[in-house]
């Protein structure tokens, strides 16, 4: 797993068409928060599943004065729900309602490829939320996995210190072996320059 985060880090950085950077000497740390849908991509098929999710994300960037950025990000992804009515079990008739969703913990690294838009790779531990509601009796159950993720975002600056944007996220849990691929919209807040 870290082999492949390594190759898709070098990709990244040596494959991309980059324009030389500016001759600007200035840090900076800026701060991302970003909502989107998407799809759980897997193979599972059954009654009652539903495969639309949901993300947020909050994310930290320091930004030296050369193109590449890294910073860490936590959020929460839900890649999917099941609800079933009427199931027959062994302490009889229920409905089952059922969510699986992420906490990532992610070591970001972002590139600026071209003006505005930057592709990130992110890498770390993943704490998996599995929600059980049946009898009603709810139970959680938590598990941690390592996982990764890749994005591309373009962000359309407002002023100053504030951008928006959009782009497009794709999330993988190794334990499970599945991810989801979002759309998202984000906001971009420069905390500070020096």
């Amino acid at each position: 797993m870290f082999k492949f985060f390594i190759i898709i880090s070098l990709l990244v950085m040596f494959i991309a068409d980059v324009n030389a950077q500016a001759d600007n000497n200035k840090y900076s740390v800026d701060s991302f928060i970003g909502v989107g849908e998407g799809m759980f991509i897997s193979d599972l098929h059954f009654d009652g599943l539903n495969k639309n999710s949901s993300n947020a994300i909050v994310r930290l960037m320091w930004k030296p004065e050369h193109l590449l950025s890294i910073g860490l990000e936590t959020g929460f992804g839900v890649f999917y729900t099941t609800s079933q009515e009427n199931v027959d079990t062994e302490f009889g008739i229920t409905d089952i309602e059922t969510t699986l969703f992420t906490v990532p913990i992610f070591i970001v690294y972002s590139m600026e490829i071209l003006e505005n838009f930057d592709l990130s790779v992110g890498m770390g531990p993943q704490i998996l939320f599995s929600k059980v509601d049946s009898h009603n009796n709810k139970v959680t159950s938590t598990q941690i996995s390592s996982g990764y993720m890749f994005s591309g975002y373009y962000m359309h600056p407002l002023g100053d210190r504030t951008s928006i944007g959009g782009g497009i996220r794709w999330n993988y849990v190794q334990k499970i072996h599945d991810g989801s691929l979002f759309l998202q919209i984000m906001f971009k807040y420069n905390l500070c320059e020096y």
